[in-house]
């Protein structure tokens, strides 16, 4: 038991690890500051979020935004991967975009970070729809870790919940100034969904390695 739960701490600091690694690689530091491409141009924000900006399931697809359409994915830091994750991946672009339009020392434009929150353009589907970071806060999901925030908070979408009062100036934020919305943006979009994104993806990889499905 003791050996199980060792495990599943390694596994749990291996995420924090990589998301941590892919979002300094892509956006430098988290203070909203410089921010650098992963080598190519991060795109336009053009079409609508998906309805359920689902982050299961193959990602090759074609078009511009998504990278190489088949077969594995450049390394990304330490970790290559076996099989076409670009364009999950890329959704860090849209978190490099964001962090963009969260300087220190002048006001916050709202309208503009909820439009990349919400919209994306950076991260496609297979199925050609656009991968957001709302879409995915939004969605509704039954996986044994996600359930158990969703109630302690009492809130099935407590992701987009907390983004969603930050940009708002509603909820926790009422009545609080930019510096503090700027890290509920920030943090709740770097900290909470990244790392719950990560969470999913690794879920669906045991359902997967369970069932026998190893084919890249």
């Amino acid at each position: 038991m003791m050996r199980q739960t060792m495990r599943g701490r390694r596994r749990g600091l291996l995420v924090v690890a990589i998301v941590s690694l892919l979002v300094f690689a892509a956006c430098g530091n988290d203070d909203g500051g410089e921010v650098r491409d992963l080598g190519e141009s991060s795109g336009t924000h053009t079409g609508s979020a998906s309805g359920s900006g689902s982050a299961s399931g193959s990602a090759s697809a074609s078009g511009t935004p998504t990278g190489t359409a088949s077969g594995p994915s450049e390394g990304l830091g330490a970790y290559v991967p076996v099989s076409d994750v670009g364009p999950h991946a890329r959704l860090v672009l849209d978190v490099c975009e964001i962090n963009e339009l969260l300087p220190k020392d002048s006001a916050l434009d709202y309208a503009a970070i909820r439009a990349i929150y919400e919209e994306g353009g950076n991260s496609v589907n297979a199925d050609g729809s656009v991968r957001t970071l709302a879409g995915f806060a939004r969605t509704e999901r039954d996986e044994a870790v996600w359930n158990q925030y969703v109630d302690h908070f009492g809130d099935p979408t407590w992701l987009d919940t907390f983004v969603g009062n930050a940009l708002d100036g509603a909820g926790p934020f009422d009545g609080e100034p930019d510096a503090v919305r700027r890290q509920g943006i920030q943090k709740g979009i770097q900290n909470r969904i990244l790392i719950a994104y990560t969470i999913h993806e690794l879920v669906v990889a045991l359902d997967k390695a369970g069932a026998g499905e190893f084919d890249p």
